[in-house]
């Protein structure tokens, strides 16, 4: 599992609706409309195939969110969503009219050296 080092990444995004953006763990992403602060917490499991070998299967990599409901710095509750690259769910909805979408993890792993730090390509879409 990775997770952030203490003074990791925390710089806030203010990505727009439909439109992806990239986060790296422990950064964070504020959207007034839907009232949400949607922080990449961790990647629990990466059992991806490196780019150079070949797999009978592609394998997955998880992505843990936070989902922080309300103004950033209020009491507002906080909420765990796991997306994932190959297998289900690659998006969680968010409330009714919205759904947070994983579209890339990256780096890839290789053979020879193990993955850096990991970033994520989310959207949020509005339906």
């Amino acid at each position: 599992m990775h997770r952030p080092a203490a003074g990791g990444p925390q710089t806030d995004l203010q990505p727009k609706l439909n439109e992806p953006f990239t986060l790296e763990v422990g950064q964070s992403a504020r959207f007034l409309e839907p009232g949400v602060t949607i922080t990449f917490a961790a990647v629990p499991s990466d059992s991806r195939c490196p780019i150079d070998a070949w797999c009978i299967w592609a394998g997955d990599g998880e992505v843990q969110l936070t989902l922080h409901v309300g103004p950033p710095n209020g009491d507002g509750p906080d909420l765990d969503a796991r997306l994932h690259t190959n297998l289900e769910p690659h998006s969680a909805p968010w409330g009714v009219y919205y759904d947070i979408r994983l579209l890339a993890l990256d780096p890839q792993p290789t053979l020879d050296r193990p993955t850096g730090s990991y970033r994520a390509t989310l959207v949020v879409e509005s339906h």
